[in-house]
């Protein structure tokens, strides 16, 4: 609820209904997160019926999904995902993902843009061979995608025996 009025006053609105939000967001407090109760509902009913008298229908919207999810007619997933507020452990794990998203990116990037230095005569196909897994050859060496290691043998997938190159290496 805290998230969602401050995120109201962001949005921005005229100064007398700005003060029935922050008399709302007083009320709240900082420290218990189960403070509300008929005040919080009679601030916000105060605050919707004045933005809508000002004409202010995306402010008496918000103001009404607030007095929603007060009324526990208005589940908080939907009032997050409506108003993108991830606060608290669901922000933190969404910020997590994106920052491992990005290190990630980045990490392969970095390894594609090696690979075509080490390698600029390579094409498309070459650079798709680095994503696939690697296979274990007879000698115990590691080869991506059943190419052939340093062993010179490449897996056979199939017996579990190794088999010979094209090339006869």
């Amino acid at each position: 609820m805290r998230l969602l009025l401050e995120k109201i006053v962001e949005y921005g609105l005229s100064d007398h209904i700005r003060n029935l939000v922050e008399d709302a967001q007083r009320h709240l407090g900082y420290r218990s997160p189960y403070r509300g109760g008929r005040t919080l509902t009679d601030l916000l009913r105060q605050a919707h019926t004045g933005a809508r008298a000002e004409d202010d229908q995306d402010t008496a919207e918000r103001l009404e999904d607030a007095l929603s999810y007060a009324t526990h007619a208005m589940l908080a997933p939907d009032l997050e995902i409506k108003y993108q507020l991830l606060g608290g452990a669901r922000g933190r794990h969404a910020n997590a993902l994106t920052t491992f998203g990005s290190l990630f990116a980045a990490l392969v990037a970095d390894k594609a843009r090696t690979f075509l230095d080490d390698h600029p005569q390579a094409n498309r196909d070459d650079l798709a061979c680095l994503q696939q897994p690697p296979v274990q050859g007879r000698s115990g060496h590691l080869s991506a995608g059943g190419e052939a290691g340093r062993s010179g043998f490449a897996a056979d997938g199939m017996s579990g025996r190794s088999a010979q190159t094209p090339d006869g290496r």
